[in-house]
């Protein structure tokens, strides 16, 4: 890889104060922060293997051939340091009676490895992975049961992108909570819905927050609405673990060990604070719905 400065590395004009994230504005930028990969494919194409952009004050060097991927990783420092998430992370640095820290998304450094290293423990483990076959191959059986009773006319079964969300939730739900949502009966619980569409509208507006970071010196609607949508979720995770940690009093700790799920193995932990506990919950629930999104198809 040559080495080049970081001011002769190509990129979007920068422009005061909003740098370059001008790029992503209706009608003279010609990007999307809802279509990424196509706003990044056309920059690789119009700049060549390694792009520079400019937002929020930060120079942002996007690296397109594997081979400079591996050299960017080698070069690492001792923890992996992420610029994004930050309007998540300072509505939970000011909410700290739910929050206990960060969480493991928005967080760096020293912080994200001790979170880390506390709930990714077990999690990986053979016998983890092992325990949560049959319920996956249950909630799959009853997804293509789902699919095949919602096919209109045609045969064709319409909004599949959202279907499988339905799936997605229904999965992460089982894995994470030990809990099943209503097994995809025809007509679903709400809250199906609300995590859903509550998800998509959080990511929306988390990347509007990131592009344009006015939420820095006022309430922006962008900062408002990945409030919102972050309550949504935490509440959500945090009735499921609640009732977990009810259920699990007066058990043994052999019984607890038995039938050990990864919310069991967090809540058994005496030095994980409930507050980290929920806010993992509710991280995994929310990375476990749209990771389907990226996979699939961007909206």
């Amino acid at each position: 890889m040559l080495s080049r400065s970081i001011q002769n590395i190509p990129g979007p004009r920068i422009l005061p104060f909003l740098g370059t994230a001008w790029t992503y504005l209706p009608l003279i930028g010609g990007d999307s922060t809802k279509c990424l990969h196509e706003s990044y494919k056309r920059k690789y194409l119009k700049y060549g293997k390694i792009v520079k952009e400019v937002v929020a004050g930060k120079h942002i060097v996007s690296v397109y051939d594997p081979i400079d991927m591996e050299t960017v990783y080698h070069s690492e420092d001792k923890w992996p340091w992420r610029i994004s998430h930050e309007v998540l992370l300072a509505i939970r640095r000011e909410n700290k009676d739910l929050y206990a820290s960060g969480g493991i998304v928005p967080t760096n450094g020293e912080e994200w490895a001790n979170l880390r290293k506390a709930f990714q423990k077990d999690i990986g483990r053979f016998t983890t992975v092992t325990r949560y076959v049959p319920v996956l191959e249950q909630t799959s059986r009853e997804f293509v049961n789902y699919l095949y009773q919602s096919r209109n006319s045609e045969g064709v079964v319409p909004d599949m992108l959202y279907k499988m969300h339905e799936w997605a939730l229904e999965n992460v739900c089982a894995t994470v909570l030990d809990t099943r949502l209503d097994a995809f009966r025809p007509q679903r619980n709400p809250i199906c819905q609300n995590l859903i569409e509550g998800g998509r509208e959080f990511l929306d507006a988390l990347n509007d927050a990131e592009h344009f970071p006015f939420w820095r010196h006022y309430k922006t609607r962008a900062y408002k609405t990945v409030a919102e949508k972050e309550l949504l979720f935490y509440r959500f995770a945090k009735v499921h673990v609640e009732k977990k940690l009810q259920e699990l009093k007066g058990t043994t700790h052999a019984e607890k060990s038995e039938s050990g799920g990864v919310l069991e193995m967090y809540l058994r932990n005496n030095n994980n604070d409930l507050r980290d506990v929920i806010t993992m919950a509710s991280d995994l629930i929310f990375a476990g719905l749209l990771t389907v999104l990226f996979s699939l198809k961007l909206p």
